[in-house]
């Protein structure tokens, strides 16, 4: 029981202040003298009082303890999640090493060994090695008709980085190099310069075969060691060296084709090298005017490996620029551009932009979007240079001439000429000129060019092949057509029946000819078998309604106009006769509507604004027609527009 009651007692106590008052209580009742309990009540306050302070210096100090071991986890966390990262950092960092080094290419050119001599005089073996990788970087700069980025060139002391990794005496330039060596793909160029005799020797290696020795007088060490890079690009990248070789002026074109043919028949070639020969003959075929064997040529170059874009990237204006397949080109150019996007991973970035401007300009060619194509060609000049900027030049005035803008001519006289320009571009020159004057219907002038152009092709290297192309598919169709417009009948029928069957242009040209000469069914055989071969083309429905429109059908000539229109929205020739077939039906009130759209993509056509003064009249508008009339005898006219003109109030 006294057990029990300990326990009891122990469990109801009252804290202890309260038992030192009960205390005092109990002596105060039991008969104590109340100062001796005073005096006991005040010790046990004091003590109280001291313990309380107690506790609460104790408290403060075991909160103080308390937030410093917090800190202190927290710091120890954040050391252990530093040193995570530090090593997720380092593992990252040498993922990225082993990665860059497992795709490194380009080359790397090692320090030649050098005769003493030439070493006391400062030329040592870095100093060889150098010399090298300058007269590679000439080799293997882009020309302008190569779309490849430039590969890496370095010495071997570029990549001597210094940097040690810790208790192992190895820098991480040492381990770069290792890792590229193993893993990478570049090539690697050694050799070594010796004396013999008088002369001097210039070895060279591509990793560790494939050498070559070149000798001559030392004077002629820039010499040797220019062979000697062409010879590590012709080993080590054959295609883009032969197209080096033909952008030279004047081009090694014996030496560039014999290389593609070698790639051709190497059965150990890449699928990639192959095509991109392939593409190489078809660019040398289209040069020499073979145009037929050059579309054979890309073909098989697409066939030979479908992922290489350049193969059908230059399918699309050579079908329709060379060949007069437009329809050809417009099937192409959905594969062309999904390929450039895809493919073109090997391409410069600028080659990249250039590319699709030109797919973009043939595409608006083909629809008659000759405003469209104007402003892609200035956006190509402003980021070409040289020779090919000036062809970007050319391109611009003729598709201004097809917008019937006569102030091409002077534009084009107004723009500068590169300092060189190869022989061969002459011609080109000429022939954009040809085409210009075409487009403006300048016809005794185009008949003048086309007799130069003849002569020229009689003088090009050409073969007869190629002569007979070019003046088949570029020059006889609208040669003859000039000869129809200034009477010759005759000498255009005869001219025209003697170019091929598959050339869209020269079947339109059977069909304006037939129509000057006033046979109206043949007229409409030729205008259908163009659209027919053509279907999605609107340049063949415009022809067949302007000689409907020459008929006095004004309604079937909606019908065409309305199907060019729907072919190519931004026709202006198709727009603008549209509306002349409406002022033939008397409703020149819904003319003004079609001509002012027409306005929105040929404003310096002086026909079309001499048919709009024209509707004005007829609606009652004088004013607005005089000031038409106005505008038109400012801009360029035919003859015969320019006397209808003349009879205009």
């Amino acid at each position: 029981m006294a057990e029990e009651q300990e326990e009891g007692a122990s469990f109801w106590a009252a804290p202890q202040g309260a038992g030192a008052d009960a205390a005092a209580l109990c002596l105060a009742l039991s008969g104590t003298e109340p100062s001796e309990a005073n005096a006991y009540l005040r010790d046990q306050r004091r003590l109280t009082a001291l313990q309380v302070e107690k506790l609460a210096t104790q408290e403060h100090f075991e909160q103080s303890h308390l937030q410093w071991r917090r800190f202190n986890d927290r710091m120890k966390g954040a050391l252990q999640i530093m040193t995570a990262m530090v090593g997720l950092a380092v593992a990252g960092g040498f993922g990225v090493m082993v990665w860059n080094a497992a795709h490194a290419e380009g080359y790397v050119i090692e320090s030649f060994t050098v005769p003493p001599d030439l070493a006391a005089r400062g030329f040592t073996g870095e100093a060889a090695a150098a010399r090298l990788l300058d007269r590679l970087n000439v080799v293997q700069t882009p020309g302008p008709n190569n779309v490849g980025a430039a590969q890496n060139l370095s010495t071997s002391a570029s990549d001597d980085v210094r940097v040690e990794i810790p208790e192992t005496g190895i820098s991480l330039g040492e381990l770069y190099r290792f890792l590229r060596r193993w893993l990478g793909q570049e090539t690697h160029v050694s050799g070594e310069v010796v004396r013999q005799d008088k002369e001097l020797a210039v070895a060279v290696r591509i990793n560790g075969k494939d050498g070559a020795l070149y000798q001559g007088p030392e004077a002629n060490l820039d010499a040797l060691l220019q062979q000697a890079a062409e010879h590590v690009y012709d080993v080590s990248q054959p295609a883009r060296y032969a197209a080096y070789l033909g952008g030279l002026n004047p081009p090694r074109l014996a030496e560039q084709r014999a290389i593609y043919q070698r790639v051709i028949d190497d059965a150990g070639s890449p699928a990639r090298l192959k095509a991109a020969s392939w593409n190489g003959l078809a660019n040398l075929a289209r040069a020499a005017g073979d145009f037929r064997q050059a579309q054979l040529l890309l073909r098989r170059a697409r066939e030979t490996d479908p992922t290489y874009a350049l193969a059908q990237t230059n399918s699309v204006p050579l079908e329709l620029y060379n060949l007069s397949h437009p329809e050809a080109a417009l099937a192409l150019l959905p594969e062309a551009e999904a390929k450039l996007d895809k493919y073109a991973d090997y391409w410069s970035a600028s080659a990249i932009a250039q590319t699709r401007i030109g797919l973009r300009t043939s595409d608006a060619e083909i629809r008659g979007d000759f405003a469209g194509a104007v402003s892609q060609g200035q956006i190509a000049a402003a980021n070409d240079s040289g020779q090919r900027q000036y062809s970007d030049v050319l391109a611009v005035a003729w598709d201004r001439a097809r917008l019937h803008d006569g102030g091409a001519i002077a534009w084009l006289a107004e723009q500068p000429r590169p300092a060189t320009l190869l022989a061969s571009f002459n011609r080109t020159i000429v022939l954009r000129s040809f085409q210009i004057e075409t487009a403006l219907q300048h016809w005794p002038r185009v008949i003048a060019l086309a007799a130069e152009l003849e002569k020229m092709l009689a003088g090009d290297s050409f073969s007869r092949t190629g002569r007979e192309t070019v003046a088949a598919f570029q020059l006889r169709p609208w040669t003859a057509l000039a000869k129809a417009k200034t009477g010759d009948i005759a000498g255009a029928q005869a001219l025209i029946a003697a170019t091929p069957g598959d050339c869209h242009d020269c079947v339109r040209m059977r069909g304006l000819i037939a129509s000057e000469a006033k046979q109206w069914a043949r007229a409409d055989y030729w205008f259908a078998r163009a659209v027919s071969d053509a279907p999605s083309i609107p340049l063949a429905h415009e022809d067949w309604g302007r000689s409907l429109l020459a008929r006095g059908k004004p309604d079937e000539a909606i019908v065409q106009f309305a199907a060019a229109n729907k072919k190519g929205p931004h026709f202006a020739d198709a727009m603008e006769g549209w509306g002349e077939a409406l002022m033939g039906k008397n409703q020149s009130h819904l003319a003004l509507a079609k001509f002012a759209e027409a306005e929105k993509y040929a404003p310096n056509w002086g026909r079309l604004h001499l048919k709009w003064g024209e509707a004005l009249v007829y609606a009652g508008k004088r004013a607005e027609a005089k000031a038409e009339f106005t505008r038109a005898a400012g801009l360029d006219l035919t003859p015969s527009e320019k006397a209808e003109l003349a009879r205009k109030p």
